[in-house]
């Protein structure tokens, strides 16, 4: 999504011829002789105060992070209107020359003069702190029931009944700001009529160019170099005739769709698993509402849906995770991120660093197995903070801080509720990965265009913003994301990594069902015992603790809870004469505690239970399963 620059070469020219000898911002003076006096503090204050303010030049007031605190500072900025844009000390520099260079000659050059030597009295980080600063404004955000989408021609508010009319950036209150960067760099059109207009206009133009180089390159001459060239311009032509002239089709819809689809029908078409669709629907509306609700503050993950008979530690992709993600960057200003070079927490805080204030979405692309999402807590909590390297770092308020989205071909690191409570994982099927064997690919299942790709025509992008704003608004009507409920395959990748090996998961998922059929008691020094005696190499350099730990987070994810009734915690009981028994059944006598001293009657043991949601006392939950098709 690149917006248009808001100081273009015909309003810097326009400026400049509004400057002369007398105008309200000039800056400059003559001395009693009529020469122009060298550049001294007041010319600048005045280059501050009028000049600046009158081509749009201010100072914002921001937020920044300095020595673990927030602290107000300004930054430089462009206000063109209502939009405005960071600007750093060498474009302000620029842009001046240009405008001097524009301006009524001799004039133009003597004034340029005055600057040599001045870069750092006028333009240096201290002397742009004598910009005048706009008064208290704000970018105009999205609230809980609405959402804005900036194009170059205007701008839409969406809800949960759809999509205003184009409105005029006039209409904009004035105490609200946008950001440059987040204007789509396209004219929204819905209009038939003038649909149909702009694509005729933007066909002949299209042909009118390529057949100008063709004609340019034919009379430079007939070297083999420049035939090639030539066939290659035919080439683009017939495909910008198979673009405009194709039917209006609803690409990014269909792969949407497609990467929702488990399996397909007998003529190769996706058969869309519906919660799959809705998951994603909602994540895309998610992302796409510029509004932080505190009790709702997520990430949200693509990941590759993981199937039976699967190799989990085997990387795939192909599968469109970031594809889809990537065509966000036309509605939202995206920076990306790569997630498979931050593998530990200590060596990677600096990596938010390439993250601005402007930017409403932060995609981590393809994270490793190592990814540390403990990262993520910090900055979907509170304000969003930002280190780096060489530049100070800062924070934006969490009202405005751009939302994170990941894809990976692994589950994520990370258990517990502090992590449930922030993730909303949606699973991407296998279809393109599919499609690739039978050497199909998402582009010629589209029509030979590339997803938001240079041959996309009016009428693709059309439909392309119609159906987000069709996400947004059924986000918006739901007014939250929903608990993430991920597949049993998922949670069944999840927890292997955690336990780090396959067939001790199966051991101890095993067991857990074995526990909560029986509904009895069970000794944790029995169950420890159990675990090293099937697994006495692989469970050498583990602690007991450990074993407890897994059986509980497997537990958890599959509702069958162990010492629910405490948290999760062991239970201490006596070793009273019916347990004693058991004990003596389970063949612990003579079994040791910490002191070397065996065990006896009326001794203190760990124990725990293992009971379902609904009936507490051992009602039976049966095992996972885990065949293909599972949701």
């Amino acid at each position: 999504m690149t917006s248009k620059q808001l100081w273009d070469e015909a309003y810097l020219n326009k400026f400049a011829k509004s400057l002369h000898i007398g105008c309200p911002t000039q800056f400059w003076s003559y001395d009693k002789d009529g020469e122009l006096e060298e550049l001294k503090a007041k010319h600048i204050r005045k280059l501050m105060r009028n000049f600046y303010p009158a081509l749009g030049v201010f100072n914002l007031r921001v937020e920044t992070y300095q020595s673990g605190r927030s602290v107000v500072d300004t930054i430089p900025v462009f206000k063109r209107g209502c939009r405005i844009e960071e600007i750093d000390p060498n474009t302000i520099h620029a842009i001046t020359k240009v405008i001097l260079m524009e301006m009524k000659q001799p004039l133009g050059d003597d004034l340029q003069g005055l600057f040599q030597t001045k870069y750092e009295q006028v333009w240096g980080k201290n002397a742009l702190k004598g910009l005048k600063v706009l008064p208290n404004m704000e970018p105009n955000k999205d609230t809980l029931s609405t959402c804005a989408r900036y194009f170059q021609n205007g701008w839409v508010e969406i809800t949960k009944d759809g999509v205003s009319e184009l409105k005029s950036y006039d209409d904009v209150d004035e105490n609200l700001i946008v950001w440059n960067s987040s204007v789509i760099g396209r004219d929204y059109i819905c209009d038939k009529k003038a649909l149909d207009e702009k694509l005729e206009q933007t066909k002949q133009e299209n042909k009118a160019k390529i057949q100008k180089q063709i004609s340019d390159q034919t009379k430079a001459g007939s070297s083999k170099s420049a035939l090639f060239a030539n066939l290659e311009q035919h080439n683009v032509v017939q495909k910008l005739e198979r673009s405009f002239n194709a039917p209006n089709e609803t690409h990014f819809k269909d792969f949407v769709h497609n990467i929702c689809s488990d399996e397909t029908d007998d003529e190769g078409n996706g058969i869309v698993n519906q919660k799959a669709l809705e998951n994603i629907e909602l994540a895309i509306g998610f992302l796409c509402h510029r509004y932080n609700q505190d009790s709702n503050r997520r990430w949200v993950v693509f990941v590759d849906k993981f199937y039976d008979g699967v190799d989990n530690d085997v990387s795939n992709g192909g599968t469109g995770k970031s594809a889809l993600v990537k065509c966000l960057a036309h509605v939202m200003n995206l920076v990306e991120l790569s997630g498979r070079t931050i593998t530990s927490k200590s060596d990677n805080k600096n990596m938010w660093s390439r993250v601005n204030r402007s930017h409403e979405l932060v995609l981590i692309d393809d994270c490793s197995k190592k990814f540390p999402t403990d990262l993520l807590l910090t900055n979907t909590t509170g304000d969003f903070h930002i280190e780096g390297k060489y530049k100070q770092g800062f924070s934006i308020p969490a009202k405005f801080a751009p939302k994170i989205v990941l894809t990976s071909n692994f589950p994520l690191q990370g258990q517990g509720s502090t992590y449930t409570r922030r993730e909303f994982i949606c699973e991407v099927s296998n279809f393109y990965l599919m499609q690739s064997e039978f050497h199909q690919s998402p582009n010629t299942l589209h029509g030979h265009k590339d997803l938001c790709g240079e041959f996309w025509n009016h009428s693709d992008w059309t439909e392309f913003y119609k159906y987000i704003f069709e996400c947004i608004s059924k986000y918006l009507a739901k007014g939250s994301l929903p608990k993430s409920v991920e597949s049993d395959f998922y949670r069944r990748a999840k927890l292997i990594e955690l336990v780090g090996n396959e067939q001790i998961f199966e051991y101890l998922l095993k067991r857990l069902d074995e526990y909560h059929n029986s509904g009895e008691e069970v000794f944790v020094i029995k169950f420890y015992a159990d675990v090293r005696s099937m697994f006495p190499v692989e469970t050498q350099d583990i602690k007991d603790d450990k074993f407890y730990y897994w059986l509980k987070e497997i537990g958890k994810s599959f509702k069958m809870y162990v010492n629910k009734h405490k948290h999760g915690k062991q239970d201490q009981k006596r070793l009273t004469p019916d347990r004693w028994k058991k004990w003596i059944a389970d063949g612990l006598k003579g079994t040791t505690n910490g002191a070397g001293n065996a065990f006896k009657q009326q001794d203190q043991v760990w124990i725990f239970k293992v009971s379902s949601p609904t009936k507490p006392n051992g009602h039976f939950y049966p095992k996972p399963n885990f065949n293909k098709g599972n949701p």
